[in-house]
């Protein structure tokens, strides 16, 4: 094995609190809506739907309010409890449950049980070329090209001998494996490991990964916090004793467009979501906010930077502003560009901004106060031609007139609108 040569600095950080309850939309178990509070992972396809596994079924929450449910009487799920979900560039759902491997296609189910080391599937990543990594309980971790499937056990690396309970892929094509006993890298032919004796590593059971966009590796542990791992092979570490605002069970990551980095923790005296963006660190919990449960499973982030925040008690959408849904009207392309008067007006606390565009541009639809301070952008991004409907929450904003600007290829256009409370 490689020796390596770590840093250990400590990530200092500032307490504030969280935001307004009106940044927040809270969703619990119901029927044709989400199959049950106890929400295990949550990923974002490429549409911007958002794929939620429970303890009691499968979800698709397309915006923030049409939803499709899958059981094991209505689809194939093998299972109706879902322990890990990942979404490949072509649009599949990967879903693993204790009886195997599940491929969703849209239309077709494919269950592979036998293929796998171990049934009992609790982490899945797919890389640039659709290869599915498929980290298991008791089988270490597998690997399916949609043809073949290879196995590496302890005979690969030793500390595959223990559950996996994280697979994350870097840019370079790298695995980064969580395991009970460290982090694995494996870069296709070589394998590395680091433990608590031979790295920075706070805790040698790993529970969650992420990297971000410089590569750097963020690191979830069981009991000693969030570890960071830069591209210098320098180590960071927070936890409750040194920034006494993150439970130390840390079971999600995700990364943000900004580089912000959102850790949900599960259990401890300091359970909740921690927010860090390079400098301070923010808490949201149950007394400061609306998160239904300070025992946090998941996070996933879509393009619009809503949070979508998996708990025990339910599911909560997070943005400053309120949780943003653009959706597409469908219909006729449309022959020019506009900017419609926004529905209702006036408004509490919702409303609707439509607009079309007659070939893709980018679009920016920002939202400013009167002495023109920009309040929030609701879309920055390259749109296809088309009809759409941005769904607008401000119940974090004062009664008053606001003005909303769409700004579109050559296309600009500046409207008013009244939010009374």
């Amino acid at each position: 094995m490689k020796k390596f040569i770590y840093f250990i600095f400590i990530l200092f950080g500032v307490y504030s609190n969280g935001y307004s309850q009106g940044d927040w939309t809270l969703y619990f178990a119901s029927f044709g809506k989400l199959p049950d509070n106890y929400v295990y992972h949550v990923v974002i396809d490429d549409s911007g739907n958002k794929w939620i596994g429970t303890s009691g079924g499968l979800a698709k929450l397309h915006g923030t309010t049409d939803w499709t449910d899958y059981y094991t009487t209505n689809s194939g799920l093998p299972m109706n409890n879902i322990n890990a979900l990942a979404v490949d560039h072509f649009g599949n759902v990967w879903i693993g449950t204790n009886r195997g491997l599940t491929k969703f296609d849209g239309t077709n189910w494919t269950t592979w049980s036998k293929q796998l080391s171990d049934s009992t599937v609790q982490a899945i990543a797919v890389d640039k070329a659709g290869v599915v990594w498929i980290g298991t309980y008791e089988g270490g971790l597998d690997k399916f090209d949609g043809t073949n499937w290879s196995s590496y056990g302890k005979i690969s690396c030793s500390l595959l001998e223990s559950p996996v309970h994280a697979v994350v892929i870097d840019k370079a094509g790298n695995k980064w494996i969580g395991t009970d006993e460290g982090l694995i890298k494996y870069d296709g032919n070589n394998w590395a490991a680091y433990t608590t004796s031979n790295s920075g590593l706070p805790d040698y059971s790993v529970q969650s990964l992420a990297v971000d966009s410089s590569g750097n590796k963020w690191i979830g542990t069981m009991s000693g916090g969030i570890a960071k791992l830069d591209v210098n092979s320098n180590w960071s570490v927070a936890n409750k004793n040194t920034l006494n605002i993150l439970g130390d069970f840390v079971l999600s990551i995700a990364i943000d467009a900004s580089g912000n980095v959102w850790a949900g923790t599960y259990w401890g005296t300091n359970g909740g979501v921690a927010k860090f963006d390079g400098t301070n660190w923010t808490a949201f919990t149950t007394s400061n906010s609306s998160l239904p449960d300070n025992r946090v499973s998941s996070i996933a982030i879509d393009q619009y930077d809503n949070k979508w925040i998996g708990t025990m008690s339910g599911l909560a959408g997070y943005r400053v502003g309120g949780v943003v849904a653009i959706e597409k009207v469908s219909g006729q392309l449309p022959t020019q560009f506009s900017l419609a008067q926004n529905y209702p007006n006036p408004f509490n606390p919702s409303t609707v901004i439509q607009y079309t565009i007659s070939k893709t541009s980018n679009v920016i639809l920002k939202v400013y106060d009167l002495l023109g301070r920009e309040v929030i952008t609701l879309v920055n991004e390259e749109k296809p031609a088309g009809s759409y409907n941005v769904k607008f929450n401000a119940s974090g904003m004062s009664s008053g007139v606001y003005l909303y600007r769409l700004d579109a290829g050559n296309f600009s256009k500046t409207m008013k609108m009244l939010l009374i409370k």
